[in-house]
């Protein structure tokens, strides 16, 4: 994985740091009240920036099943949906276009109209692997379109909307943790902690309740469609 990588960064390391903040919280607490020398403090730093990437792999399994979820309330892939004949998205004369640039670029024969309203499963299937190759081509002759910029957004909001139940149960726990040291300890570096975790607790229930589920589609629908665009020009 490539940490400078836009899409890495954005859909895997961000969710990641997002999620496991709760917790992290309480931990650098106690770890800076045992600090002594500033060598510790950057010890227990590249220690942090290290554990992002194993937790950033735990992020992307729920926001890649949670996405196949989405795509059968979607109807279908976006990247095969605004190919088919019955979608309004694309306008005929370029679907017609974009049938000939992939028999000719990809070797692939995708469905007419007809074809497609005898079998629908199977011109979903030609698409998706015409869809394959395409995107292939168009990361490679295009590689800062703004395909990518919709790819990693639309990364970001999936994997976070997948991490729902994880980000608010650590948010509670961070709560609590916060709240436990604080009021046996009574450090106040605790009662900021607790605030903050508070906070992000509120934060994460209304985002994956009202906000993400209905953003999440709108990067996926540009994404889809500026790959098919930026493979014809």
């Amino acid at each position: 994985m490539n940490w400078f990588d836009d899409y890495e960064f954005r859909a895997r390391i961000l969710p990641a740091i997002i999620v496991f903040l709760p917790i992290m919280i309480p931990a650098f607490l106690m770890v800076y009240n045992e600090i002594t020398s500033i060598t510790s403090f950057l010890f227990s730093g590249i220690v942090f920036a290290a554990l992002i990437y194993p937790l950033s792999f735990i992020v992307r399994r729920p926001g890649s099943e949670l996405e196949k979820t989405l795509w059968e309330q979607w109807g279908g892939p976006p990247s095969t949906r605004v190919m088919r004949w019955r979608d309004n998205t694309f306008n005929r004369s370029l679907k017609a276009e974009l049938h000939k640039a992939v028999r000719d670029y990809c070797g692939l024969e995708l469905s007419n109209s007809d074809e497609e309203q005898k079998d629908p499963r199977e011109a979903d299937k030609k698409i998706g692997d015409a869809f394959s190759q395409v995107k292939h081509l168009v990361y490679h002759s295009d590689p800062n379109g703004m395909w990518r910029k919709y790819n990693a957004e639309y990364g970001f909001n999936r994997n976070l909307l997948g991490c729902k139940c994880l980000w608010i149960v650590l948010s509670v726990v961070g709560v609590i943790i916060c709240g436990l040291c604080w009021y046996f300890t009574g450090d106040r570096a605790y009662s900021a902690g607790l605030i903050t975790n508070l906070g992000i607790l509120a934060i994460a229930v209304f985002l994956t309740r009202y906000i993400l589920p209905e953003a999440v589609r709108d990067p996926a629908e540009y994404y889809a469609s500026s790959v098919w665009h930026s493979f014809l020009n």
